[in-house]
């Protein structure tokens, strides 16, 4: 088994994440009547990033080294500027589409008026939010998708196949959380929502290698990302994960030139992995 896992540690790491987050989240926490909403919820979606760990620790290439980018913090200020501006779009887009549609708009205030994020116990509100799911989605997805899957893929393919393949298996990951009426009555749903985890997916790679590997400001994206996608009715689709349709079609919009600028140099993006890996070992 040691020696599969260490032969295909794409495939392996892809089959892990998807057998554990399943596992959790459809038999385990139903098991013992376990509402997704508690803190258990974070087994399943910490996923990716154990299992990186345990197949890092598996071939000895030293975990510290995994979770190190974390501190990576030193980068060009722009890329945090586009990140946090980028996601204020993104919401701000989302509500007034939906007043465009003549739906009520409620406040985060009006919906979670005593907490809005609670872990272990300790209760976070509004902006406080972010930092700590910053952290969570680090060590929980992370470092298994940007950390570990990309590096390894980008062995073997140009950056924008890779991001779309982690992007697809990023959707897959997702399905236990989904619901099952609504994706059998409108299969297409899904679609729409692989479109924009791909989308997501090749935005954080472009963010990753152009900030030298710092899985911090990628885990701020993807906190600041989901804050708003978890904690705002208005744009959370009926199947349960994923925007409506006119809000990814306006996020692709916005990543479009990024999208260019990646799949115009997705065959000269090595020496920025090389320059990461370095970094790594240096610091």
């Amino acid at each position: 088994m040691k020696k599969l896992l260490l032969r295909y540690p794409v495939i392996s790491f892809f089959v892990l994440v998807l057998l554990w987050s399943s596992l959790i989240w459809k038999f385990v926490l139903p098991l013992f009547n376990i509402p997704s909403g508690t803190d258990w919820f974070w087994l399943g979606e910490c996923a990716p990033g154990l299992a990186a760990i345990f197949l890092t620790w598996l071939t000895g290439n030293g975990v510290f080294q995994l979770i190190k980018p974390i501190t990576y913090w030193r980068v060009n200020p722009f890329y945090y500027y586009l990140v946090i501006i980028l996601m204020a779009f993104f919401y701000l887009s989302a509500i007034g589409a939906t007043a465009l549609q003549g739906k009520s708009i409620p406040s985060l205030a009006s919906l979670y008026s005593d907490v809005y994020f609670s872990f272990l116990g300790l209760k976070f509100y509004g902006p406080w939010m972010i930092p700590i799911l910053t952290v969570l989605y680090f060590f929980c997805e992370e470092i298994g998708w940007r950390g570990y899957a990309l590096p390894k893929l980008m062995q073997r393919y140009d950056v924008f196949t890779a991001s779309i393949i982690i992007g697809i298996a990023w959707s897959l990951f997702h399905i236990p959380l989904m619901n099952f009426s609504v994706l059998l009555a409108h299969p297409l749903f899904f679609v729409l929502y692989l479109f924009y985890t791909i989308i997501s997916s090749l935005f954080l790679s472009w963010l990753y290698l152009n900030t030298g590997g710092s899985l911090l400001l990628v885990s701020l994206s993807h906190a600041i990302d989901d804050t708003y996608g978890a904690f705002s009715p208005t744009i959370i689709s009926s199947l349960g994960q994923g925007e409506s349709g006119t809000v990814i079609f306006m996020r692709f919009l916005a990543f479009l030139p990024i999208f260019v600028l990646l799949f115009r140099q997705r065959h000269n993006v090595h020496n920025k992995l090389f320059a990461i890996k370095n970094r790594g070992a240096v610091l």
